[in-house]
């Protein structure tokens, strides 16, 4: 005769199981929320689900002081946490220890740096898709497209209508690194071009005319760098042993008129001409603009 087993004993013998799997121990899992509930204890039970499941989701209050943004309906999210069981109720759930957002995450994140505010956030009757209305000062989505294309993984749409003229918001937050500064007049040389990739992208091709304090690309550091593009290889009547090296530019970053406008900071200047942008500092001179920055911070 087979053996039987209380409702605990199974239950418990199944939630040993979970426990041993490794993978529903340290797991991720994306997801929208739904039937999210805020505890008095401060714990929020929440569902995660996709278009064909769902799994009920925990987050203790002593997880929560990590979390650093309102958990609500409709956000895609990815929580990471273990799966287990709970026995009271005989079904597994997800224990979430972190939470980060996907996509509106970015938004929101985004959209705050930008002085924005949220109005509205609608799920869409598909389940896969929300709807965010933000009021935001138009100067800061100047230029912003692309990068919310980026920030939305490619997938959003972003639409805009002027609404009214409200107080200044104060000064948008910018996370923009240094820039590649010209510090002779001249043409590009493509040998300096090539010298000059490792220091970041270029703004500028071979042949381009430039002149002192003319911006020709982004520096990887947070620093503004003064370089020579016009720099020619030193030629010489020895014959080296070795081939030289072969020189390969990577294509430039061109910058349309509405990224330019968002790019530039306030030392700095968009030039506009019928066939070409520049970007360029307000003081030209190299040392004329180290003695303006050592007097604006003094």
């Amino acid at each position: 005769m087979a053996s039987v087993y209380s409702v605990s004993q199974v239950t418990a013998y199944i939630k040993n199981m979970f426990t041993q799997d490794f993978a529903l121990n340290r797991i991720s899992i994306r997801g929208e929320v739904s039937n999210c509930k805020y505890h008095t204890s401060g714990h929020i039970y929440f569902t995660l689900k996709d278009g064909g499941a769902q799994i009920a989701a925990v987050m203790f209050a002593g997880q929560r002081k990590g979390l650093s943004f309102t958990l609500a309906e409709g956000q895609q999210v990815t929580a990471t946490g273990s799966v287990d069981v709970y026995e009271r109720d005989g079904r597994y759930q997800l224990y979430v220890r972190k939470i980060e957002r996907d996509g509106t995450g970015d938004l929101y994140a985004r959209f705050e740096r930008l002085k924005a505010e949220l109005l509205e956030m609608i799920p869409s009757q598909a389940g896969n898709k929300t709807r965010l209305i933000f009021h935001a000062p138009s100067r800061g989505l100047i230029g912003y497209h692309s990068e919310f294309l980026t920030d939305t993984r490619g997938t959003g749409v972003m639409n805009r209508i002027f609404y009214a003229y409200e107080p200044y918001k104060g000064e948008i937050e910018s996370h923009r690194n240094g820039v590649l500064i010209s510090s002779e007049n001249g043409t590009a040389v493509a040998y300096s071009l090539w010298k000059l990739q490792d220091r970041g992208p270029m703004f500028i091709e071979h042949n381009s005319p430039v002149y002192i304090g003319m911006i020709i690309g982004e520096h990887t550091k947070s620093n503004d760098l003064d370089v020579n593009p016009t720099k020619s290889k030193q030629l010489t009547n020895i014959r080296a042993a070795g081939k030289d090296e072969a020189i390969d530019l990577v294509p430039p970053r061109k910058l349309s008129l509405e990224q330019a406008l968002s790019y530039i900071q306030q030392d700095e200047l968009l030039e506009v001409t019928p066939k070409s942008l520049r970007l360029r500092k307000k003081i030209l001179d190299p040392l004329a603009r180290k003695r303006a920055k050592m007097g604006a911070t003094a």
